[in-house]
């Protein structure tokens, strides 16, 4: 199984930033977090910096959180526990030490955002990291592969539908939505699904039910 690997994507956040004249930035949003980090707590926020980077979560999380960075190639990253959100709120206010830093103005709370903005000056930069994952790397290419490649061969699913149904029904001389047509679709997917369902029982004598049969 691929792993997760988030090796160069905080330098390539930290190069957009740049860009905006910033050198460090709050990251809120769990998901962007777990793409920077690896880390899937449900608790924590992430500090993005030219200075060093740093999470901070609770207690809960100790382990997890080192093992889980550590495991996506992103030791580089220091962890540190608050007991709870005032303390993690400090400690944070305190790293970023008065300077401008970027933050997710639509995810991060109001109180957060006061208490960040009370000694900093926060600036909204809402987007920077989902352009950023817009252009996949190379361990996201080798897991979506990977997915792919499971679901294929476990499921062997296909999409199979309808193309020119309303040329089909008016070359029979039926209204769209007159009775004679709900008919003659009724007739076409009753068929439709025999056969696909014959189809596929041949396979499975051919090659065996698919790895997931038990889960469809």
């Amino acid at each position: 199984m691929t792993l997760l690997t988030v090796a160069g994507r905080s330098e390539r956040l930290l190069a957009a930033l740049d860009e905006r004249g910033l050198d460090q930035m709050i990251v809120s949003d769990r998901s962007n977090i777990r793409w920077l980090s690896g880390f899937t707590g449900s608790a924590g926020v992430l500090l993005i910096s030219a200075r060093g980077h740093v999470l901070i979560t609770d207690g809960r999380y100790t382990n997890q959180a080192r093992d889980q960075l550590d495991h996506a190639g992103a030791s580089s990253i220091e962890v540190r526990t608050c007991r709870t959100l005032s303390e993690q709120r400090s400690v944070l206010a305190e790293i970023v030490s008065g300077r401008i830093v970027g933050a997710e103005a639509t995810v991060m709370s109001h109180d957060g955002w006061a208490a960040y903005s009370a000694d900093n000056q926060l600036l909204p930069v809402d987007g920077v990291i989902g352009q950023l994952r817009r252009a996949k790397d190379e361990a996201e290419i080798a897991l979506i592969a990977c997915a792919a490649e499971i679901a294929t061969k476990n499921r062997r699913s296909l999409g199979v539908g309808f193309i020119g149904l309303a040329h089909y029904l008016a070359k029979l001389g039926y209204n769209y939505d007159s009775q004679e047509a709900w008919d003659a679709v009724h007739g076409l997917s009753e068929s439709f699904q025999y056969y696909l369902l014959k189809a596929s029982n041949e396979i499975a004598k051919e090659k065996g039910a698919c790895g997931y049969f038990d889960r469809t």
